[in-house]
């Protein structure tokens, strides 16, 4: 009898854990949307327990995040929050579809099979990130009213890991299927006949933050660095590659080079002079150039370089305009 009666107190143990921890979720989330709520940032219709007698959890009805500085209203009809008992410090949520969202004074509906977001957490003061991940399946963004979707993609997976070294955390993610608003492509690119929907955004980085990334940390972390093995855009069969190392300086102007490998250069070339990243006066340099590179790739493939240096971005050594600030 007696490994019963120890059976039934890890039993009682594991309810009380359960329920208090549930507990103590529930109050945080009233009191932190309590927070929003004065500040006309946000508020929660209704939060409850869940998870008893295996699991820690809430679940949040009628949820809503607002900026109205920035024109954004994000309305989200459920959420739940939930960790299990042998592992407190790591929560999954998961965000019921389909949620209204208000960008910029424009109405889109978010709708979708699933998204899912999961984050590990360690012990200390702050709650520092052991990692985390997000996951959607058949997301789409479509505009109130519109026959159809503005944006949709087939999968979206990123993940976070700690690095070597305090606060660097390497990263890895992938997106397949993306469809752009309809006949995008063509208004940027005429000629160079890339279709209305990317094949395949793939990334594997490294980035450095000061401080290490927390969920409780008091100051917002800055980017110091940023190192790309592998970045891979893969957009109507054309395929654009990235990879180098950049720095970040306090003011958020990165310092440093990256390398593209570029294959079927002309219709990319196209595609930045429509998007106005390059000049119609900078074409026949770097057409030139690009010739002759190509002529001396055994493949085919072409890689010239992308620096920053001073906040102003060179391409082929080239200036091309001011560098985007990371901060």
């Amino acid at each position: 009898m007696r490994i019963w009666g120890w059976m039934v107190l890890a039993a009682g143990l594991a309810a009380a854990t359960s329920w208090g921890g549930s507990a103590a979720l529930v109050q945080g989330v009233r009191s932190g949307f309590a927070q929003l709520e004065t500040r006309g940032q946000g508020q929660v219709a209704t939060v409850a327990a869940q998870g008893f007698p295996l699991a820690m959890g809430a679940a949040l009805q009628g949820v809503r995040l607002t900026d109205p500085a920035q024109g954004i209203d994000w309305q989200i009809p459920a959420l739940t929050l939930s960790a299990p008992l042998w592992a407190p410090l790591d929560w999954q949520a998961d965000l019921a579809l389909p949620q209204n969202l208000l960008l910029g004074g424009v109405p889109f509906v978010v709708a979708g099979q699933g998204a899912k977001l999961d984050l590990a957490l360690g012990l200390g003061r702050d709650l520092p990130l052991r990692g985390g991940g997000l996951a959607l399946r058949e997301l789409s963004l479509t505009g109130a009213g519109a026959a159809v979707s503005s944006i949709a993609v087939d999968s979206v997976f990123l993940r976070v890991e700690p690095g070597n070294g305090a606060g660097r955390y390497e990263i890895s993610g992938q997106a397949q299927a993306i469809t752009l608003p309809p006949r995008l492509a063509a208004a940027l690119s005429p000629q160079a006949l890339f279709p209305d929907r990317l094949d395949r955004v793939s990334l594997s980085a490294s980035v450095a933050t000061e401080p290490p990334l927390a969920l409780l940390a008091r100051t917002a972390p800055r980017l110091t660095a940023v190192d790309i093995a592998a970045g891979e855009l893969v957009w109507g069969g054309y395929r654009l590659g990235v990879s180098g190392a950049l720095t970040v300086s306090e003011a958020g102007w990165p310092e440093g080079t990256l390398m593209l490998a570029i294959s079927d250069w002309q219709a990319w070339l196209a595609l930045a002079r429509g998007t106005g990243m390059l000049r119609a006066d900078q074409m026949r340099m770097l057409t030139a150039l690009a010739q002759g590179l190509a002529g001396q790739s055994a493949d085919g493939v072409i890689r010239l370089p992308v620096s920053f240096a001073g906040g102003t971005m060179f391409f082929a050594g080239l200036p091309i305009g001011p560098a985007p600030r990371l901060r």
